[in-house]
């Protein structure tokens, strides 16, 4: 089996992304300090909303960051940014399932999907298209989380492959979390 290194990339992402949280596990870039990294501390890890309704429709035309930050903005949490240090949070092998969690501060609905993106080198910076390239799918088939209950962490199990050979062969991958509205 090919070893597959995750590094997190994303938290909360996408045109639709209205929501606060982060990616507790495996622990994402912007809040690996909370599980004893020496990485930088973001206090705002949990609000990786693309700057906010306004500033994604009114002022960006729709867009945000791969990451969640403001389109327009600095890019902090994307390989390169001050959060990408190139550290690695978790190990997994291809073909394992694995634990996820995420904790929700503030619920606004919808549902999540987790992606994976292939890459070798942590100064590249991973594009959506990859992203969407490599949907991961819960043990029953479903790609969607559907969250219940408000704020609180939320907890699934996802495949890191439903296809043998999926993946290229890398060291390392970008997993990514989409928070999308129904």
């Amino acid at each position: 089996m090919i070893l597959i290194w995750t590094t997190i990339l994303l938290l909360m992402i996408s045109s639709f992304c209205n929501g606060h949280g982060y990616l507790k596990e495996p622990p994402s870039r912007s809040s690996m300090w909370r599980y004893g990294f020496n990485t930088p501390t973001n206090y705002n890890d949990n609000q990786l909303f693309c700057g906010g309704f306004d500033v994604q429709w009114n002022h960006n035309g729709g867009k945000c960051g791969i990451c969640g930050d403001r389109w327009d903005g600095s890019r902090d949490n994307e390989a390169g940014g001050k959060y990408a240090t190139g550290i690695i949070s978790r190990h997994y092998t291809e073909g394992q399932t694995i634990h996820v969690e995420v904790k929700l501060t503030k619920q606004h609905g919808g549902y999540f999907e987790f992606r994976i993106c292939p890459n070798n080198n942590p100064s590249r910076r991973a594009t959506q298209a990859c992203l969407n390239r490599y949907l991961l799918r819960q043990p029953g088939g479903s790609t969607r989380y559907f969250p219940k209950g408000g704020s609180q962490t939320y907890s699934s199990s996802v495949d890191v492959t439903t296809r043998p050979h999926m993946y290229p062969m890398c060291s390392s991958v970008d997993i990514g979390i989409q928070k999308l509205h129904t």
